[in-house]
């Protein structure tokens, strides 16, 4: 599988960093049992990390309940956390007051609302943060090793 997501991603002239992350980010999901990858990354048959060009997009449905956990991974995965994302769109009937796709969390007592497409996209294709994406993965979803 590495060999092919090397050669998807070299094929399509992404960067060497990005072809890494790429691999390390799929070797470190072969941790967790029941973590199944075909391009997108599935526990128990819901998506849970897409994956759409270079960007990844965490599928991130609770964050307040583990919020206090958020202040020991690295700034920059922080500052995820700290931004409102929901455009108020009209997808699929979506109304300012009601979105089935809408996200709500607090972080620093201040209320943040996010859109389930555009939220937790991983923004920055270091390798050493692969780890800190896969906590806030295990923290949602109690993944199992």
């Amino acid at each position: 599988m590495q060999d092919w997501i090397k050669y998807e991603l070299q094929s399509q002239n992404r960067s060497e960093d990005t072809v890494a992350f790429h691999v390390a980010f799929y070797e470190y999901s072969l941790k967790y049992t029941d973590v199944q990858y075909d391009g997108n990354y599935f526990y128990k048959n819901t998506r849970i990390v897409q994956v759409d060009g270079n960007n990844f997009i965490l599928k991130l449905r609770n964050p307040d309940s583990f919020m206090s956990e958020i202040a020991s991974i690295p700034k920059i995965l922080q500052d995820c956390f700290t931004k409102n994302y929901c455009r108020f769109c009209d997808f699929q009937g979506a109304t300012a007051e009601q979105c089935k796709f809408r996200l709500h969390w607090t972080h620093d007592g201040m209320p943040h609302t996010g859109c389930a497409f555009t939220c937790f996209y991983v923004p920055d294709n270091d390798v050493s943060l692969v780890q800190h994406y896969w906590k806030l993965m295990e923290l949602e979803y109690e993944l199992q090793k």
